[in-house]
């Protein structure tokens, strides 16, 4: 009989007599080296990826400069020839090529145009500088051929180089070709930098965010093992640590959504395999805080009295529609099936907290998977008058030895044995699911035997708010697993419907935020727009020159926050457009309540940051599900 990872490393870490505590020292240390590592891979992955999005970003300005050369390539091979600073060719398309350089002058040092000369050299002929800068060279001025410039030069297509010392300093070359698009003759190039000295500021921004939110991990983990240690003493020692995990909590989903989320963007593309492997670890370890971060909170709110319940009307269909989603794409590649037994009786509304009643189904059917490596996993709900809802969650896993089920709903305990061990886990899942199913007034009984499987069966009585049965036709159709095909044979993906006719709108002031949702909406085919904040979402509502099917709206935003600007939207734009538009909330405040709050401000729905893709799937299906093409795409 054994307790979880967590207080086996303190109970067997080193500690001499006299010297009480010390063995933190070492479990901190251990963790400290596991953090920073961790760290280390999300910066090296984050170097990349912005070395790569500056040098997109020259080469796209760089493109920009091309083809308004190509457009009169008889006058800019006259002005080859000619050099003539005088005349009206050189003088219009230098002010444009000044404007395109000024107006990104965060991002482009330099913006040039230029010829090949000889084997070795190049001249300018187009300069995006001021004449009187010190930096402005002439048309005419020649200078040695670097690298990345042959390159260009003998491709005769776009190049992308590396960082490297110039004359003017050590910059990120990004060179576009310019030809003659009616004989097709190659003109020469176009050239773009930025220098070191803005990725390296930037990068320095992202070493602090990233040392940061380590920082964060690390002190979050010695929370976890401090209470593995002790149990709350007073009511108001139980409310401050209530209070403190929540603000860590509100606090780590932000950096948890960039890392999470930009690493869910990226493993969707063609990616080298090392590359796939660390961005793959990055995301399975952000997962994993996450879900940690979701349990601490619970088990804390649940142990200090804060918890609430916010019982709705709702669907009984909707509710085992969206726990079979959740969970069958949890399956992945297992030999295991997922089966539904419903008792055709139930009635098809009821009263009671529904996202509670999920979590519990949640969890339950997550252990069930988790400890299942082949065979089957079962849900089944059962209607009776007296007792209500009635589930069971059956499985066909390792079993839990007659001994060990007393335990198995104490906090932070994990019967582990010689078979699961392997297996992640904190120990809060059931102690939560328990406590949940105890706050709404139910019960929960287990039965299992090793080798065989086991049974979890939860009682709760629920309001009655629509007698209807669900019937024959709506059991069989949850029992008929349409949603399951949409899931690829890579299991770990959902296969996204396409959706190219719907026009979505996402509303956040952190840039990171922004990048992240367009890069998980990207697959739907849906036409993006974006905004930088409540201000300019109402704007582009009110104008209306596109119609949003859904708006994805953050909460916490200077000058109007989220729930402002959907204030407006709703009551004062006046339109019935303003009035019905789904708007979503988006947001870090995951804390209890959040969602009822949001629900009362006129928002249509919330989804909480980091970004679960599963339930971002079923939003869209939920919202969109009606205007889509019906196609789709396995990713």
């Amino acid at each position: 009989m054994q307790d979880g990872w967590i207080y086996r490393m303190i109970k067997t870490a080193p500690e001499k007599k006299g010297t009480k505590g010390k063995k933190y020292i070492y479990i901190i240390c251990f963790l400290a080296f596991c953090v920073m590592v961790f760290a280390g891979i999300v910066y090296s992955v984050t170097s990349q990826t912005l070395k790569q999005q500056m040098g997109n970003k020259c080469l796209g300005i760089a493109y920009a400069v091309a083809a308004l050369l190509e457009e009169d390539p008889d006058g800019y091979k006259a002005f080859i020839q000619s050099l003539d600073t005088e005349s009206d060719y050189y003088i219009r398309t230098k002010a444009i090529i000044e404007k395109i350089r000024f107006g990104n002058l965060d991002n482009v040092v330099f913006l040039y145009s230029e010829i090949r000369v000889s084997e070795d050299e190049m001249m300018y002929l187009f300069d995006g500088e001021k004449a009187d800068a010190e930096t402005f060279s002439p048309p005419g001025t020649q200078e040695p051929l670097t690298a990345a410039r042959r390159a260009a030069y003998e491709s005769r297509g776009a190049h992308i180089g590396d960082f490297a010392a110039e004359v003017w300093g050590t910059l990120l070359s990004a060179y576009a070709p310019v030809f003659n698009r009616t004989t097709g003759e190659f003109l020469g190039i176009v050239g773009a930098d930025v220098s070191i000295e803005h990725y390296n500021a930037v990068m320095q921004k992202q070493f602090t965010l990233i040392l940061g939110s380590a920082m964060i991990m690390l002190l979050m983990c010695y929370s976890i093992i401090r209470l593995n240690r002790e149990k709350t003493r007073s009511d108001e020692e139980n409310f401050s640590k209530s209070s403190f995990l929540a603000r860590m909590s509100h606090e780590m989903r932000t950096p948890l959504n960039a890392i999470i989320g930009l690493s869910e963007v990226e493993l969707q593309n063609d990616l080298p395999q090392n590359m796939r492997v660390s961005l793959e670890k990055i995301y399975n370890s952000g997962s994993h805080l996450l879900g940690i971060i979701n349990d601490l909170l619970d088990i804390s709110k649940i142990e200090s009295g804060t918890f609430e319940l916010a019982p709705v009307n709702y669907s009984v269909a909707n509710l085992i529609d969206d726990t079979v989603q959740f969970n069958s794409v949890r399956i992945g590649t297992k030999p295991v099936t997922l089966e539904l037994s419903l008792d055709e009786k139930t009635p098809r509304g009821l009263y009671g907290d529904e996202m509670r009643i999920k979590q519990i189904l949640n969890n339950l059917l997550s252990n069930a998977v988790k400890y299942t490596e082949k065979g089957k996993v079962t849900l089944e709900l059962d209607w009776e008058r007296n007792n209500g809802l009635i589930f069971t969650v059956r499985d066909t896993g390792i079993g839990i030895k007659k001994e060990n089920l007393d335990k198995l709903f104490s906090e932070y305990y994990r019967v582990e044995n010689r078979e699961n061990r392997y297996i992640e886990g904190t120990g809060l899942g059931l102690s939560i699911t328990k406590n949940l199913v105890e706050l709404m007034g139910g019960t929960i009984t287990v039965e299992s035997e090793p080798g065989k499987g086991s049974a979890f069966t939860v009682k709760l009585r629920q309001g009655i708010v629509d007698e209807t049965p669900i019937g024959s036709e709506t059991v069989e159709k949850l029992r008929s697993f349409q949603f399951a095909e949409r899931r690829s044979a890579r299991g770990k993906k959902l296969v996204r419907t396409q959706m190219p006719h719907c026009k979505v709108l996402i509303v956040d002031d952190v840039p990171t935020n922004l990048d992240v949702a367009k890069g998980l909406l990207r697959p739907y085919g849906l036409v993006i727009d974006t905004a930088a904040g409540g201000r300019e979402a109402v704007e582009k509502i009110r104008e209306e020159k596109t119609r949003y099917d859904v708006v994805f709206m953050d909460h916490m935003m200077p000058e109007m926050d989220g729930i402002e600007a959907t204030r407006v939207i709703r009551s004062e734009i006046g339109t019935e457009y303003a009035r019905t538009v789904p708007i979503i909330a988006l947001t870090a405040n995951a804390l209890r309540g959040s969602e009822e709050m949001f629900l009362s401000n006129g928002f249509d729905a919330f989804i909480s940051k980091p970004i679960d893709i599963m339930q971002l799937d079923v939003a869209l299906q939920r919202w969109l599900g009606n205007r889509h093409s019906g196609a789709e795409a396995a990713l």
